[in-house]
């Protein structure tokens, strides 16, 4: 059922790029805010040892307010928008490594049917789709990237011409602070506000590799039973459905296979015919109904055993 629902080249692209881009995350997710928070909790305090003499307590609340407050959330909804572009770039990708490789699996067919030309145009939009995504994710990235470089260094500026001209108490003290500790506390805050983005921008990929990674297979081993304990292979469809995804294949299907003797399904393309004997190999199960072999439940069976059948 999965690999009905996802096709090579989606698989391919989550296989041989998305997880390259997964394991980095993975390893820093950790370690990282860890190293950057230690070195943030030492600047804020030195930080607000300096600014202490100042007569506007105001001023350092308002002052450690916008860099622990104002600057994370606005750098965090642009990480929103950089999250949602990333994935529309992750998407992009997936729809042109799937027309690529309908076209590479089967050239022949492609050029007999005189397709080509379709072939290609289909390539050239998914191509045009991707670029303009991959634009768009650029673009929302550098605004970020700007917005965090631009907010602290506006707000240093701001502050020691405040402490020089404004301020009473220990200015010098306060300007020494502003330009010492200010920094110290902004680049910890920027590494880490820089490591969101770079994870947002990787976490449409990462989702992917763990939603494969979690996937559990549909059949379940739970059978006991071997070929030895039949007594014969008489194969019997006993009122079976099989209706995916609310579309029905096959409908309250009886009928029994002789053991020993040839028997031949006719119908049009899509009738069922490959979906039958997909539920006697228990490659899936059926809605409703059951498959017996020899008066046993395929179920009953264990995999390995009836597919060696």
């Amino acid at each position: 059922a999965y690999h009905g629902k996802h096709d090579m080249g989606e698989n391919t692209a989550l296989v041989t790029q998305f997880a390259n881009a997964a394991q980095p995350a993975f390893r820093d997710v950790l370690s990282f805010p860890f190293d950057r928070g230690v070195s943030l909790a030492g600047a804020i305090a030195f930080l607000f040892y300096n600014l202490s003499g100042l007569n506007s307590q105001g001023v350092i609340y308002a002052l450690l307010a916008v860099l622990l407050l104002v600057l994370p959330a606005g750098s965090v909804w642009l990480s929103g928008q950089l999250s949602a572009a990333f994935t529309e770039v992750r998407d992009r990708q997936m729809a042109l490594s799937n027309t690529l490789v309908d076209s590479l699996t089967a050239p022949q067919e492609v050029q007999l049917m005189a397709a080509g030309a379709q072939r290609s145009s289909a390539f050239a939009a998914a191509l045009d789709a991707l670029g303009l995504a991959q634009l768009r994710a650029a673009m929302r990235n550098e605004t970020s990237n700007q917005f965090q470089a631009a907010v602290p260094t506006l707000l240093q500026v701001g502050l020691v011409l405040w402490a020089v001209f404004v301020a009473g108490g220990d200015a010098i003290r306060a300007v020494v602070g502003i330009y010492l500790f200010v920094p110290r506390i902004v680049q910890p805050i920027q590494e880490l506000l820089g490591f969101y983005t770079r994870l947002v921008s990787t976490w449409p990929q990462v989702e992917r590799v763990g939603r494969l990674l979690d996937a559990s297979p549909e059949v379940t081993d739970a059978g006991k039973r071997s070929a030895s304990d039949l007594d014969n292979y008489v194969l019997r469809l006993e009122n079976l459905s099989f209706r995916p995804e609310e579309r029905t294949i096959i409908d309250d299907l009886t009928h029994t296979f002789e053991s020993g003797k040839i028997t031949a399904l006719v119908g049009r393309s899509g009738s069922g015919k490959t979906t039958i004997f997909r539920m006697v190999a228990r490659l899936f199960d059926p809605t409703v109904g059951r498959v017996t072999i020899g008066g046993t439940d395929v179920r009953d069976f264990k995999i390995a055993q009836l597919r060696a059948m």
